[in-house]
């Protein structure tokens, strides 16, 4: 389900809060207005930073951030048509992490700046979680961060909460569907994989995603 248009509107206008932001942010589609907070960058914000697991009242929140991060961070892997149709056809999210306490939210002053989860299920994308490994293993999912707080460390911040609770739940690997833009980041902490799978979308449209997993290190597969 594609969030409402005045919380992705709001999210729009908070990161013209900086000069990249503006211009990054440039064609992103406008609606009306909202009533969700402000964004306002701060230069101790990494040392401020807390993740806690999501709740259903941050749900228009997520949807909103997770949009505006693909449009503006993904905006020279994919046209605006793909965005617009992934994110419409719930490819972004998904309801059940948050109902069943696997969804992250990473906040600074307050703020919600980023999100990620993972799930044991297939997800609305149509890759199965663990259609990368012999056995079954989680799937990370919609991991986003806000355009205006990108490359400041918050993704590897989350990927580790999320792994970590991969592990307490007695897995010993995950596999996930990167983005392209996201692919040599998730490389970077580990994950493996270079097969592309083009995701069908409505009105002939497809998505391209990278297919990636990782064993993670010190867990032992027998006890998990």
């Amino acid at each position: 389900m594609a969030p409402p248009s005045h919380a992705r509107n709001r999210l729009s206008r908070s990161v013209g809060a900086t000069p990249i932001a503006r211009t990054e942010m440039a064609g992103y589609p406008r609606a009306a207005d909202a009533r969700l907070p402000r964004i306002e960058r701060t230069s101790s914000m990494t040392t401020e930073l807390h993740i806690r697991r999501a709740s259903r009242t941050d749900r228009d929140w997520l949807f909103a951030l997770q949009e505006v991060s693909l449009h503006v961070l993904g905006r020279h892997s994919y046209d605006e048509a793909a965005i617009g149709s992934f994110v419409a056809h719930g490819g972004i999210s998904d309801d059940r992490m948050i109902d069943r306490g696997t969804c992250f939210v990473a906040l600074s002053g307050g703020t919600i700046v980023g999100c990620g989860g993972w799930s044991d299920r297939t997800g609305k994308t149509g890759v199965p979680a663990g259609a990368l490994l012999l056995r079954p293993a989680p799937r990370m999912r919609g991991l986003f961060v806000h355009p205006t707080f990108a490359r400041r460390g918050i993704g590897s911040r989350l990927v580790r909460a999320i792994e970590d609770d991969m592990v307490a739940a007695g897995h010993d690997c995950a596999t996930l569907a990167a983005t392209l833009n996201s692919a040599d980041f998730f490389r970077a902490l580990g994950y493996c994989g270079r097969k592309t799978v083009s995701l069908p979308l409505p009105g002939r449209r497809r998505f391209a995603v990278t297919c990636m997993s990782k064993r993670f290190a010190g867990v032992d597969a027998a006890a998990a």
